[in-house]
């Protein structure tokens, strides 16, 4: 076993000690005991093919009472759970260090970017070939969802956090760094024990499209950008064409659901139109904190003067800051355009007749300009 394998096996014990630990203080030490049984026979029956363990196993499920099953069942469905999230902090450990060490795939792909545009280069391909064949590329990852399949927000939520928490122990030397971080895995695993898995009342629609949209904030608004600009620093371009777009059939699927009709369309295409304008609006705040330049050190073109002074924003602070004054006009007219496609005022967001209106953009070149 490798020294990489033998993180992995480390993060998946941490993870099930803490769990079973978990079990114990929140059942008590019967349950945790009956179930640290079922799992050693269950494990002596399967890897050792021990039949006197599989009888037992047998039994041992056979004489559970109905509320002693349910935890069973909760038990070995989180220790899946968390078995999951190790092997995917497990596999990008995995991807970093082969990109570090120039790792080359068994079919003669290199596993980066660097990689592969190095090996078409040597094949005879341009950068700016490459870049012009990318023109032609359409890749289309689709969301699905079944309502069998839909976890809840609140468990996707605690398993994003479990995620990045077990990432970290990479980084983490100190005694008391690993100390907190575990403090905090326990803390996250225990709201999982405490949280139901199920969803008390039938799924709708709506929940679905929820659901399936939670994912675009979580990464994907985040990733696709990422792969954009990782893209145009090995090809040397300011911009590539967009080449992956995404798609999803939760809320417009037209198979016979009789659940499905012109009030869940227009639902469906208001929630996917707030997320991306939410995206927008906290991407310019973010900038606004960030481009603080002063008109009294650097040169302002006429352009970013003449952009600034339509922003109506009129804060004495920001009288030499046209960046951020820019922004303001730009959010103003983000926020405004949000609010009428979604034909009423966002929760979570000032209105834009409190923040000073702003015009609502004509169409998307308008908004790119």
């Amino acid at each position: 076993m490798s020294k990489k394998e033998d993180s992995l096996y480390e993060d998946i014990r941490l993870l099930g000690n803490i769990l079973g630990e978990t079990i114990r203080s929140q059942e008590g030490n019967l349950v945790y005991e009956q179930v640290e049984f079922i799992r050693k026979m269950g494990v002596s029956y399967r890897r050792e093919h021990n039949q006197s363990a599989g009888k037992k196993l047998e039994k041992s499920l056979k004489n559970l009472s109905a509320n002693d099953a349910v935890i069973v069942i909760r038990a070995f469905s989180y220790f899946s759970h968390l078995s999951n999230i190790a092997e995917d902090v497990y596999r990008i450990r995995r991807r970093r260090a082969r990109e570090l060490e120039g790792f080359v795939g068994s079919h003669g792909q290199d596993s980066s970017i660097d990689k592969t545009i190095a090996n078409l280069n040597e094949r005879g391909l341009s950068k700016d070939q490459i870049a012009r064949q990318m023109n032609f590329f359409l890749v289309s990852p689709v969301l699905t969802a079944h309502p069998t399949e839909v976890q809840r927000t609140s468990l996707l939520d605690a398993e994003l956090e479990l995620t990045h928490l077990l990432a970290q122990r990479e980084y983490l030397k100190l005694p008391r760094e690993l100390a907190k971080n575990e403090l905090a895995l326990r803390t996250k695993i225990t709201q999982l024990w405490q949280t139901r898995l199920l969803r008390v009342s039938k799924l709708s629609v709506e929940n679905e499209i929820d659901n399936v949209l939670s994912y675009y904030p979580r990464t994907l608004l985040f990733g696709i950008p990422a792969l954009y600009s990782d893209l145009e620093e090995a090809l040397d371009q300011d911009q590539i064409n967009p080449i992956l777009k995404m798609g999803h059939w939760i809320g417009g699927d037209r198979d016979g659901n009789p659940l499905i009709n012109a009030e869940t369309m227009s639902y469906t295409l208001n929630r996917q139109s707030r997320i991306i304008f939410k995206y927008y609006l906290q991407q310019l705040q973010l900038l606004g904190k960030d481009i603080s330049i002063s008109s009294s050190l650097v040169t302002i073109s006429p352009e970013l003067w003449a952009l600034s002074e339509q922003s109506g924003d009129l804060h004495e602070q920001r009288k030499d800051e046209p960046y951020r004054k820019a922004l303001v006009g730009i959010y103003r007219r983000v926020l405004a355009t949000m609010e009428v496609l979604a034909k009423q005022a966002i929760p979570d967001y000032p209105s834009a007749t409190r923040i000073g209106a702003g015009k609502p953009y004509a169409n998307p070149v308008e908004f790119l300009q």
